[in-house]
């Protein structure tokens, strides 16, 4: 529940702010420190309940599942996650607060709204400045999913004097829209105090009803104040916020301050917190002379008359970082050696200026961006370099550094063969360099050792291999591909069936492999025996066998193609589950898919009809087996040939 009155806190100051007519509607100035932050701490689950008079007709509970069914005034409770066993699949699984920076163990407030609107949260908050702009913002999590419905939280923020007027219209948050995945939304509004007022109540109602979802998450809530935009900077520059300097002093100074806030205080941050810098309260700060090497942090605070004395009243400058550096001495980094052709560039650090001399420099090349740069270095250009810091004015002593310049080589790569059969080895061979190492383009490239001149290789499929080979600084990069080659493997569809006169086309296919040739061991009745898929008219059953060769071996497959002259109808079938003539099976109708088939009962009523006859009849009528006895049928084969009448004996 803490959490939940936290983000509600949040959402009501952002409320006040916003509809307060003499308020900001945003705050585009300056912020003063947090005057009030709740994130509800940290620990382990659940957290205890908020202190009394903070919470009105909602109930905490130690479970880190609230709920509303057994109290219409809801529940909540203080979590650092949300369980994933509490309403699954309606509620987001969080496994964090929102905190930033955030801990394992961070806690937020986890709501489980009434059914009915109600006002559920009333916070005292303060103390606050008189004539002062502040900031609110909260973040809130709709907890259901888009997945579980559409039901929103809706809260209503009220601010209210501490005799219970009215300061505001209330601001209320609208529906918050269920989410894909969980999504802190923040909310956040300006207001400024009246002449008299010090302290605040923030009244949060629940105006949504609950008991099907209006569950929700609060976190980091906020209250700060706000101001007009500080710009500050070194020597009148109100661009200049940060400065470099050897060791003198800097003036520091504020500007672009509206009406109103007139009194001012300088800070210095220490150990990571900022300090007041006694009696430096005026529009210019002069830094102290002589300080040691090290950063130094500034902020100039500002308040209305007679405020700069409470940090609850401030609004801060941005930070102003002031570097202070002993005589600069250049730090070169020392290069590798180089290849000849390449690219080299010497870094300095250390100052803010370089001046660079060495072989082949004419002149002083001067460097503001700490490098010297060589885009073709050729091999004169070796031998001993020197840099010099320069930083305000001041200037280091020469540092060297020693350029290595390595001659350029140049790699081949050759293989053995550059065709095998798979399953086969080749021998790659490099040459130019002193040191090797292969590299695959496939991941069945089978490079018995990548550190090696001539390595053997054993590909499970074409692969181009990489050599990078190196000697000194300089490389150089070789490619050879290994084709390799599969043996033909070709499918046929084994069975064909036809009837007297059809004709029918043998798919032959090529699954995979090189193939240089093929031919059809019984050529005879084929349209095209020069075809992978020639057309057969046989008068007879033939078997027909492709035979596909290449360079890695042959492979044959085999169709049957069985011609019907007849069609033979079984007069009797027992279609009783035994595996044994369960089925009326008519074969040659397969060869006939326009066929019809009809059978009757003995009192003509139609219990079985097919068009083709691909599934043979089981002996049912509308899926219930039908009994012994005899059928008649009528099988019209739609080949101008006379329709095939007679009766078929069903035993059980």
């Amino acid at each position: 529940m803490r959490v939940l009155i936290t983000k509600l806190l949040l959402f009501a100051l952002f409320a006040f702010c916003t509809i307060d007519a003499s308020a900001q509607s945003d705050c585009t100035g300056s912020f003063g420190d947090p005057v009030v932050t709740e994130d509800f701490g940290y620990g382990p689950q659940p957290g205890g309940a908020l202190p009394d008079g903070e919470v009105l007709e909602i109930s905490y509970t130690s479970n880190s599942c609230p709920e509303d069914r057994f109290n219409r005034h809801g529940e909540y409770s203080i979590v650092n996650s949300v369980d994933p066993t509490c309403h699954p699949g309606a509620w987001h699984n969080v496994t964090q607060d929102h905190t930033i920076p955030s801990r394992p163990d961070g806690r937020m407030m986890i709501i489980n709204a009434s059914y009915d609107e109600s006002t559920f949260f009333v916070k005292k908050i303060g103390p606050l400045c008189p004539n002062t702009t502040y900031q609110f913002q909260a973040y809130v999590l709709n907890l259901i999913t888009t997945a579980a419905g559409n039901n929103q939280p809706d809260l209503l923020f009220s601010i209210e004097t501490t005799d219970g007027a009215l300061l505001t219209d209330g601001l209320s948050t609208g529906s918050i829209m269920p989410t894909p995945t969980p999504q802190w939304l923040p909310f956040s509004k300006t207001f400024t105090t009246g002449a008299n007022e010090v302290t605040v109540i923030l009244r949060i109602t629940n105006k949504a009803p609950g008991g099907a979802g209006n569950d929700f998450l609060l976190d980091d809530i906020t209250f700060r104040a706000c101001g007009p935009n500080i710009v500050t900077g070194f020597d009148g520059s109100d661009q200049n916020i940060t400065r470099s300097v050897c060791n003198t002093q800097v003036p520091l100074t504020v500007g672009g301050v509206s009406a109103g806030y007139t009194e001012r205080q300088w800070q210095r941050l220490e150990n990571n917190t900022w300090v007041d810098i006694p009696n430096a309260n005026t529009a210019i700060y002069q830094t102290p002379a002589n300080l040691s090497a090290g950063v130094y942090q500034y902020r100039v605070a500002l308040a209305r008359t007679g405020n700069i004395g409470s940090p609850n009243c401030r609004v801060y400058s941005g930070v102003n970082t002031l570097t202070v550096r002993p005589l600069p001495v250049a730090v070169v980094a020392t290069p590798a050696a180089v290849c000849e052709g390449s690219a080299l560039t010497l870094t300095a650090s250390g100052g803010e200026q370089y001046r660079w001399t060495g072989p082949g420099i004419a002149n002083p090349i001067f460097s503001t961006d700490a490098s010297l740069t060589f885009t073709d270095i050729a091999l004169d250009k070796a031998g001993t370099y020197y840099a010099e810091a320069m930083t305000a004015g001041c200037i280091g002593p020469k540092v060297p550094v020693t350029v290595q310049v390595d001659p350029k080589i140049r790699v081949s790569a050759i293989a053995a063969n550059v065709e095998i059969c798979l399953g086969e080895s080749t021998q790659l061979t490099a040459t130019g360099g002193a040191n090797y190492h292969w590299s695959a383009s496939t991941r069945g490239g089978g490079i018995s050792d990548a550190n090696i001149a001539n390595p053997t290789v054993t590909p499970t499929e074409t692969t181009t291999y990489t050599v990078v080979a190196d000697k000194g600084a300089c490389s150089s990069i070789a490619t050879v591909t290994v084709r390799v080659l599969n043996k033909p493997v070709v499918s046929l569809t084994s069975y064909q069936a036809i009837y007297e006169g059809q004709s029918v086309k043998l798919d032959g296919a090529v699954v995979s492999g090189d193939v240089t040739g093929f031919s059809w061991s019984t050529p005879m009745d084929l349209d095209d025996p020069y075809s992978l898929t020639p057309t057969a008219s046989p008068r007879e059953n033939i078997k027909y066998t492709l035979t596909l060769s290449g360079p890695c071996g042959t492979d044959t497959a085999s169709v049957l193609v069985r011609v019907f002259h007849r069609v033979d109808i079984p007069n009797t079938f027992s279609p009783n589950g035994d595996g044994v003539n369960d089925f009326w099976s008519i074969d040659a109708l397969a060869t006939l898919p326009q066929s019809v088939t009809t059978v009757f009962n003995r009192y003509g009523q139609q219990v079985y009809r097919s068009v083709g006859y691909s599934k043979p009849w089981n002996g049912t009528y509308n899926g219930t087996p039908l009994p012994a006895g005899s059928y008649y049928y009528m099988i019209d084969l739609n080949n101008k040939m006379p329709k095939r009448t007679g009766w078929v004996l069903i035993v059980r």
